[in-house]
């Protein structure tokens, strides 16, 4: 209970960032139970489906939602839900991505935040990784924190935290014995805090806009 509750709060963090309210509209709505979009976009894009592939260059925000996601497109934010989401090659500023099973490959990428059932990052983020979920595996470079709510932690042997890892101190942790890890905090579960930002407040305006494109999404495929 307490994990899904954690992981509940650490989704609605991960609905909140963005800086400015978008709203979909015809021309930069797309939906279809196979999506596949190639072309390059000028505008915030929302794209949903069954099976959703984006490899497009999109000037703005990218809202992607779907039961099997595969991205490998250039946005300037990335806000993903899925049961299957796979980011092979995404370059972002940030990615806000929410499911079951997350991979992240070979991207690009500022800020990670991610919930899930299970985490596997194989991708350099270039500065924090915020993640929740039951099982979180890191096996690559990240230049920042990285702050874990999860049962299970793996740090592979091609992993590198420069930064600090924190972790819960009931998560099991396990790190190979060629990673490199420059600092570990654990803390217990009620010692959590969430400080509130300018940066929080500025990016919590898109609350409203992205769970009314997911009740949209929900009336539009079920």
């Amino acid at each position: 209970m307490k994990k899904k509750i954690s992981i509940g709060l650490i989704l609605v963090m991960v609905l909140s960032f963005i800086t400015v309210p978008v709203f979909a509209k015809e021309d930069n709505f797309y939906a279809d139970d196979e999506l596949t979009i190639e072309k390059s976009i000028g505008k915030t894009t929302f794209a949903a489906g069954n099976n959703v592939d984006v490899s497009s260059t999109i000037d703005g925000a990218a809202f992607v939602a779907g039961k099997n996601i595969t991205l490998s497109s250039s946005q300037d934010y990335l806000f993903a839900a899925g049961s299957n989401v796979n980011l092979e090659g995404v370059s972002t500023k940030d990615a806000f991505l929410a499911g079951s099973v997350l991979n992240v490959q070979s991207s690009t990428i500022r800020d990670l935040y991610a919930a899930g059932q299970t985490i596997r990052i194989d991708s350099e983020i270039s500065r924090n990784a915020y993640l929740a979920g039951e099982t979180v595996i890191i096996n690559s470079r990240i230049k920042g924190d990285v702050y874990v709510d999860a049962a299970t932690i793996k740090i592979g042997k091609e992993a590198e935290i420069t930064g600090t890892l924190k972790y819960s101190e009931d998560s099991k942790l396990s790190i190979a014995d060629t990673a490199i890890v420059a600092k570990k905090k654990s803390h217990k579960s009620a010692d959590v805090k969430v400080e509130v930002t300018p940066t929080t407040k500025i990016m919590s305006t898109v609350t409203g806009t992205f769970y009314s494109y997911v009740a949209l999404l929900i009336i539009l495929f079920n």
